[in-house]
C-alpha cells in the first residue's frame, strides 16, 4: 500500500537511536501517522518541526499497518509563527486540536484548507519576509519583535 500527498505536521517524536514518529494531516488521507528513518538525525530534526508543511510519500506492507514516510519539505510560512508568542500559542493550539479530535486515517479536505489559511493569516501579522531566492521560504524579521532576546538577554 502506497501514497503520495501533501499536509501539516502535527508532531514528531524520538523512535529508537535515529528514527521518528510522525503525525500528519493531510487532505487526502486525514491525520496519518508513520515512521520517518532518520528523522532524529542532525539532517531531519530541524524539518520536522510543528506546522511544517511536508510533501509525504507513505508505504506499507499492509494499510492497518503504521508505515514509512519519506519527507520533503515543502516551501511553508510556519517560519514566521516560531517567534510570535500569540502566533505559536495558535499554532500550537491547532495542532493540538486536531490530534486530539480528528479520528485516524479519515480525510477532511476542507478544515485542511482551512487549517492552511490559519498559518497564512498567522503570518500575514507582517513579522517575516519571503526569502529572495525564490524557494518560497519564510523568514522571522526579528527587529519586527521589540522583546527579542529578552529571554537570553541578547541586544539587537
Amino acid at each position: 500500500m502506497d501514497w503520495r500527498d501533501e499536509g501539516i505536521l502535527i508532531a514528531a517524536r524520538r523512535h529508537g537511536e535515529s528514527s521518528a514518529i510522525i503525525e500528519v494531516f493531510t487532505a487526502g488521507h486525514g491525520r496519518h501517522a508513520g515512521v520517518v528513518r532518520g528523522g532524529a538525525g542532525r539532517r531531519m530534526a530541524p524539518v520536522l518541526q510543528p506546522g511544517t508543511r511536508l510533501s509525504l510519500e507513505w508505504s506499507a506492507r499492509l494499510e492497518e499497518h503504521i508505515g514509512t514516510f519519506r519527507v520533503d519539505p515543502m516551501p511553508s510560512r510556519t517560519a514566521a509563527i516560531m517567534a510570535d508568542p500569540a502566533a505559536l500559542a495558535a499554532l500550537v493550539s491547532m495542532n493540538a486540536l486536531l490530534s486530539v479530535t480528528l479520528p485516524e486515517r479519515d480525510a477532511h479536505p476542507a478544515l485542511y484548507a482551512r487549517s492552511l489559511e490559519l498559518i497564512d493569516a498567522l503570518v500575514e501579522r507582517g513579522h517575516a519576509y519571503a526569502a529572495e531566492d525564490g524557494s518560497g521560504d519564510v523568514y522571522f524579521d526579528v527587529r519586527s519583535w521589540p522583546a527579542y532576546g529578552e529571554l537570553t538577554r541578547q541586544r539587537l
